[in-house]
C-alpha cells in the first residue's frame, strides 16, 4: 500500500498513483485526499510503498472536484527535477570535456545542486559544447545524453541519474497466473526505414561550417519511410551516427509494446522498477523470454493495491547495452512483435 507524506506529515487519502518510466525524465504522482488536508502549492510529497520510497516530488497543481457526495482535494506533481524541463538556461559557455561535469556545471549556473549519480563508465563528450542559452536546461543536456547513447533519469530519493538501458539488475517474472489484465500493441506509425541525420561542425576560427550527413536503413522496415532529423552545431560523424541510432532504437520500443496489471506493487519481497529486466511468459500470446521494463504505475485506493506494467523488446533505447548480460539476451532475438511484424 501507498503511504504519503506532506511536508514529512502522513496524510489520509482516497486513491494514489505513482508513475515512472524510462521514457521520462521524471516521475510523476497524483493523490485524491481528503478536503479537510492542508496543502499548498511546491510542498514536499514524499511517497511509500511499504517501507520503500517511490516519490520525492512537489505538488504543482491543486484542485477541488465536487459533486453531490464527495468533496475532495486532488493534488498532483513530480519529481523534483521537473523543474529542469521547464526552466531556460542563463547563457553561458560551457568548456566541460565529460558528461557528468557538464550537468553539474549547468545546475550550478542556474542555481540548483541536485545530487548526480553515474551509473555508466567513460562519458568523455565527442562534440564541442556549443553556448547553453535560449533553450530549456533538459533539452540542452539531453541532446548530448542522445550523443553519449545514455539515459537521464531521476530516482526515488530526487537525484539525476546517467545511466543506460537495464541498469537494474533485478529482475521479476511474469506469467498468466500473476497477470490480471493485459494487451499486446503492435503499431508502424513511427518506424522509418531511413533515417536521415543532418548536422554541422566548425572547420577552423573563422564561422566557415563543414556539413555533416549520416543515413542509416533500419531493414526490419518493410515501407519506404524517411525521417529527417536536423541535429544541433559542432556535431561530428561519430555523434551523428550515435544520435540516428538512438532514434532508430527508441521508435522501436514504440513499435511493440506489452501492458499488464498486477495486484501489489512487490513480486516475491522484491519492488516492480522501471529499467530492469523481466521474464515474460504469455503462452496464449506465444511470447516467452526475457524484456525490458520500461515504466510503472503503483496505484493504491478503495480497490486495493495495483502495479501496471510497460513492457518492450530488450535493446529498445540504446547500444551499447550496460552490460554483457544484456548484450547476450539483446543478441538472443526475442521480439515482442514478431507474430505481427
Amino acid at each position: 500500500m501507498l503511504s504519503v507524506f506532506i511536508n514529512q506529515l502522513q496524510v489520509d487519502y482516497l486513491s494514489a498513483q505513482v508513475e515512472r518510466s524510462i521514457e521520462s525524465f521524471c516521475g510523476s504522482f497524483s493523490v485524491d485526499l481528503k478536503a479537510t488536508t492542508q496543502c499548498k502549492l511546491n510542498d514536499e510529497v514524499e511517497i511509500f510503498s511499504e517501507d520503500t520510497k517511490v516519490m520525492t516530488g512537489i505538488i504543482e497543481d491543486i484542485s477541488q472536484p465536487r459533486d453531490k457526495s464527495n468533496f475532495i482535494i486532488s493534488i498532483r506533481g513530480r519529481d523534483k527535477t521537473g523543474e529542469l524541463i521547464d526552466s531556460y538556461m542563463k547563457p553561458k559557455q560551457y568548456r566541460q570535456k565529460n558528461f557528468a561535469a557538464l550537468i553539474k556545471g549547468v545546475l550550478q549556473n542556474n542555481g540548483y545542486s541536485f545530487n548526480i549519480i553515474q551509473d555508466v563508465d567513460n562519458l568523455k563528450l565527442i562534440d564541442k559544447i556549443e553556448d547553453g542559452g535560449r533553450e530549456k536546461i533538459f533539452d540542452f543536456l539531453d541532446n548530448y545524453a542522445k550523443k553519449a547513447q545514455v539515459l537521464l533519469l531521476t530516482n526515488e530519493n530526487g537525484s539525476i541519474v546517467i545511466t543506460r538501458e537495464g541498469s537494474e539488475l533485478a529482475k521479476n517474472t511474469l506469467d498468466e497466473e500473476s497477470i490480471i489484465n493485459s494487451n499486446l500493441l503492435v503499431s508502424s506509425s513511427e518506424r522509418y526505414k531511413y533515417i536521415d541525420v543532418y548536422g554541422s561542425l566548425k572547420t577552423d576560427y573563422s564561422n566557415k561550417r563543414s556539413e555533416q550527413q549520416v543515413s542509416i536503413i533500419n531493414s526490419s522496415v518493410n515501407s519506404n519511410k524517411r525521417v529527417i532529423i536536423k541535429a544541433e552545431k559542432n556535431s561530428s560523424r561519430k555523434s551523428l551516427e550515435s544520435l540516428a541510432n538512438w532514434y532508430k532504437n527508441v521508435k522501436q520500443a514504440k513499435g511493440a509494446k506489452y501492458e499488464c496489471s498486477v495486484k501489489n506493487h512487490f513480486q516475491d519481497d522484491q519492488l516492480w522498477k522501471a529499467n530492469s529486466l523481466v521474464n515474460l511468459v504469455d503462452e496464449t500470446r506465444n511470447i516467452s523470454g526475457t524484456f525490458l521494463l520500461q515504466g510503472v504505475k503503483y496505484r493504491s485506493g478503495v480497490d486495493g493495491n495495483y502495479t501496471d506494467l510497460s513492457i518492450v523488446n530488450l535493446g529498445s533505447f540504446g547500444l551499447p547495452p550496460l552490460n554483457a548480460l544484456l548484450s547476450k539476451l539483446i543478441s538472443s532475438g526475442k521480439d515482442l512483435g514478431a507474430k505481427f511484424s
